[in-house]
Parts: structure tokens; C-alpha cells; sequence
């Protein structure tokens, strides 16, 4: 008796490439984020048109002009809640529908707000059900999905202390940072701690029964930094972690962050996170975020359809390995299949040699075949006919396999 294909639905592929955005700066001026036409060159580089950042009086004219080229906003809310309203509601009133989502306060357990007479986690609560309940009975904004209040790490005690914030919130909200390790496993593959769930349940703390965001997540390629990469390692996490959102149903994803914002040595993390490095140059992570939303929609895909499934079987993964199947618009499938091992030693700051596996694809009925490594190149590595069986070599990160 042969194998029994199982039938796979399949997810929208240019509705989860529209879900991804990424951070910015745009009121450090000192800084590449203080050249507008790079950041907008830099974003549509990689398939991106959200955009989180701060508004504030140094962010205005930048968010205000990056608007006008026809970009979507996260916008990050200050302690200033007047203030912030006012400059939200002018925005959203010169560009309709450039708000994507208005957020809580950054990290209040690092960056601790002050408001109505409050300090600490009750402000940053108190804040965001103010929040909340001005953006429902604003006129423009009523209908702006509202993220929460953010804090670093996922210690469930922070969580706590800001209490059930449901009531005042649209999304749970967390960032997800993974070091020399991967996403789905966090810092270490022996400690539990940081897996990618226990990241999303930390959220549902604050905001139990919702739907979640990560605003942040990334990778510094600051290699001699205990936490950090290199720039290839760097390209293979984020691509990992764009998949575990896909497969865990995020609903928005950004990550952090788009150009190197100071100059630093490779013990420097803060300096270096950008996906372009400071001179604007590409790094491989920029390339491969390029590569795969380029696979994904073929460049001209627009969403808005049923997928519909696919039958067929995954043998051979190994561990950490896991898959996925999009749709794109003019019906044809994407399967993602990649793999999590430890490609890091912290210790000598050096790449791991991943482990190769040999990973059959079966299909119900035969399909017109390409394989193609986002790592590498936006066009296949392979190119089959039509064929019902398959095999790839799978190492650390995804490989797209499309069937016509």
C-alpha cells in the first residue's frame, strides 16, 4: 500500500508578504535614516511597505513624506498622549489610510513612561486603555488596529504587572530576539525558556484571547558580541524567523531594524542589526528578505483570494526542520521546507557546519517543478518537469519549492 498524500491547505502568499514590515528611525537624522529616498529605496528593496517607527516631533516631516511615497505605518505612541493624537490624526487626515496600527509605549520595563500622575507598569497600563479609548472615538482612526504595550524579554513577571490589557487592545504584542541561536529555539537548543511559542504565550499574558504582532524581531551581526552573528548566520535567522511566523499564524511581523543606525565595531550589537549595512550596501540578509518575498509573489501578486490545499507527504526531516505551503495568486503553490540546528559557537564566534538532509517531497499528482534558495538567488537553482517526487538538500534555513 503506497503512502497516503495529506491534503494541505494552503496559506495566501502575497497576504503574509503584505503582513511584513520593517523598523526604522527616521528622526535620527545623523544617521542613513536621515536619507528619506534611501529608507524608501531600502524598504521596496526588500517587498516591504510597513514601516514601524516613533512619531514624535523629530520622526513628523520624515513619516509625513514617507507617507506621501505610499508607505504604511506602525506608529509607536509617547507618554505625550495629546500630542501624539493631534500629530496621528493630522497624518491619517493628509494620507488616508496610511496607518497600519497604532502601538503602546516601547519596552516600558527598559524605557519607563510617566502618566496621570502614575510611573512605571500601572502608567504604561493606564496609558494604553487611554490609549485605546481615544483611537475608537477618533473619526479617522476608530477603525486602526490598536497593538499593545510592549516589554523586552518574556520574564511573564513583566507581563503581569502591566495586568489584562485586552480591553485596550487589538493585538498581543511581543519581540522575539534568538542571539547565536535560532527562532524556533531561542538562544540555546537546551533551554526551553526562549522557544518561539513561549515567546507568543509570554503576550497572551497582557492580552489573553487575541490575536498576536511581533514589532521586533531580529539578529545582530556583531559576531564577536556575545549575542551576535555573522552576516550570513544573521540572513539565515531571519529567514527562519519569517517562516515561524507564517507558521505559527502572526499576523504582523517587522523586523528589526533597516540600516545600520551608528558606526561600531563587530563587539557592538546596537550597531549592527540594520539588514543594509551604514553605507546603505545590502547584507546578506537584506538580499535574502529581497529573494523571498520576490519568490513568494512573483513581484505582481495582490492577494485577496481563497487558497486553495494540495496533497502530498515530507519525508526525510530532520529535527528541527519543518514546512509550509502558500499560494500564490495565479494559483501556484510554494512549499517551504527549512531547518532550525545550531549554526552558531558562541564561544569561538564562528559558524556551525550544518548538517545536510536529504528531504522527499511526494505530490498527488505531478506538477511542473523549481527549487529555489532565497540565500542565494531569486531565481531557481532548479527547474524540473513534471514529476510527482522530489528530493532537496536541506540545511539551515528555507528552500522554496514551486509546483505549477
Amino acid at each position: 500500500m503506497g503512502d497516503r498524500h495529506l491534503a494541505n491547505v494552503a496559506y495566501d502568499s502575497s497576504e503574509f508578504v503584505g503582513s511584513l514590515g520593517v523598523n526604522t528611525h527616521v528622526g535620527w537624522s545623523k544617521t542613513p535614516y536621515g536619507d528619506l529616498q534611501k529608507v524608501a529605496a531600502g524598504a521596496r528593496y526588500l517587498g516591504v511597505h510597513n514601516l514601524r517607527d516613533s512619531l514624535d516631533a523629530s520622526s513628523y516631516a520624515g513619516i509625513d513624506q514617507l507617507a506621501g511615497a505610499g508607505f504604511k505605518f506602525d506608529l509607536e505612541s509617547h507618554s505625550d498622549l495629546k500630542t501624539f493624537m493631534r500629530q496621528v490624526g493630522a497624518l491619517a487626515q493628509a494620507h488616508p489610510g496610511f496607518v497600519a496600527a497604532i502601538e503602546g509605549p516601547n519596552e516600558v520595563d527598559g524605557w519607563p513612561i510617566s502618566y496621570n500622575g502614575k510611573s512605571g507598569y500601572p502608567a504604561a497600563s493606564a496609558f494604553q486603555a487611554a490609549l485605546y479609548a481615544q483611537v475608537r472615538a477618533d473619526r479617522l482612526l476608530r477603525n486602526v488596529p490598536v497593538y499593545n504595550v510592549t516589554v523586552s524579554g518574556l520574564d511573564a513577571r513583566k507581563y503581569e504587572a502591566l495586568g489584562d490589557l485586552s480591553g485596550a487592545t487589538d493585538y498581543a504584542n511581543v519581540h522575539i530576539y534568538y542571539g547565536g541561536g535560532q527562532p524556533s529555539y531561542g538562544w540555546s537548543q537546551a533551554d526551553p525558556t526562549f522557544h518561539w511559542n513561549n515567546w507568543l504565550a509570554a503576550g497572551q499574558i497582557g492580552a489573553p484571547g487575541k490575536p498576536t504582532v511581533i514589532t521586533e524581531t531580529g539578529a545582530s551581526s556583531a559576531h564577536l558580541w556575545g549575542g551576535g552573528v555573522d552576516e550570513t548566520t544573521q540572513a539565515k535567522q531571519i529567514l527562519n524567523a519569517l517562516m515561524n511566523s507564517a507558521k505559527s499564524g502572526v499576523a504582523a511581523t517587522y523586523l528589526y531594524e533597516l540600516v545600520e543606525s551608528r558606526r561600531g565595531d563587530a563587539t557592538n550589537s546596537e550597531a549592527h542589526y540594520g539588514l543594509f549595512r551604514y553605507d546603505w550596501t545590502p547584507k546578506p540578509a537584506a538580499v535574502a528578505v529581497h529573494n523571498f518575498t520576490r519568490i513568494l509573489t512573483d513581484g505582481s501578486a495582490t492577494g485577496g483570494f481563497n487558497p486553495g490545499a494540495l496533497e502530498y507527504i515530507v519525508q526525510g526531516l530532520p529535527e528541527t526542520g519543518q514546512h509550509f505551503l502558500f499560494q500564490e495568486q495565479h494559483g501556484v503553490y510554494d512549499l517551504v521546507v527549512w531547518a532550525e540546528p545550531d549554526v552558531w559557537n558562541e564561544t569561538t564566534h564562528t559558524p556551525i557546519p550544518a548538517p545536510t538532509a536529504q528531504v522527499t517531497v511526494s505530490l498527488a499528482a505531478p506538477r511542473m517543478v523549481a527549487v529555489y534558495d532565497p540565500l542565494k538567488a531569486a531565481t531557481p537553482l532548479q527547474s524540473l518537469g513534471r514529476v510527482t517526487r522530489l528530493t532537496v538538500s536541506l540545511t539551515d534555513h528555507p528552500l522554496i519549492i514551486e509546483l505549477r
